[in-house]
């Protein structure tokens, strides 16, 4: 059964790299907000890789939790973070794991008033989806966030084996 391991690496992707195309900016980036004031930091918490080995975990939902920490801070502004995906195949692979199996929960770790955060658990797609929303100003501490992957059963899957490499785009909007 070792031809059926598949194995997925989560990189955070915040700028355009040679070969990659940044997706479609969401239609509701005003670009306001002062640049000095407004950053993403992530931070990798544990490992960011995780395997598929038997065939059976393919047929049950995963759930890879707080590998990833996200500090926003948007001292500009009120603040949307939206989220894009990226699957890269391997060699002589037709046939992706389509990105809508996954899905990406964030929880707030700290906050200076949590109450006005709104967050989203969005399908990933090539396009941008709303991640988390805050309708004020953060304070200089930024929000904290963890982030969860979910890959949803695939009991009639068609993908061929092998290592497939998911990223992520961020993009933090003030409105």
């Amino acid at each position: 059964m070792k031809w059926y391991c598949l194995l997925v690496f989560f990189t955070s992707l915040f700028f355009p790299t040679s070969g990659y195309a940044q997706p479609a900016s969401p239609g509701t980036c005003l670009e306001s907000g002062i640049a000095n004031q407004n950053k993403l930091v992530m931070v990798s918490e544990s490992s960011t890789t995780f395997t598929l080995s038997a065939l059976n975990q393919f047929e049950t939902a995963q759930v890879y939790a707080n590998n990833m920490r996200m500090n926003v801070q948007s001292r500009g502004g009120k603040y949307r973070l939206y989220i894009a995906g990226e699957l890269t195949l391997p060699s002589g692979v037709t046939t992706p794991i389509p990105l809508n199996n996954f899905t990406i929960t964030p929880s707030i770790i700290s906050s200076n008033g949590a109450t006005r955060i709104t967050l989203s658990t969005p399908r990933l797609s090539a396009a941008y989806q709303l991640l988390t929303q805050r309708n004020n100003a953060t304070n200089a501490a930024g929000d904290e966030y963890y982030f969860s992957i979910n890959l949803s059963d695939m009991n009639t899957y068609a993908q061929a084996p092998g290592n497939y490499t998911l990223k992520f785009h961020f993009r933090l909007c003030h409105y």
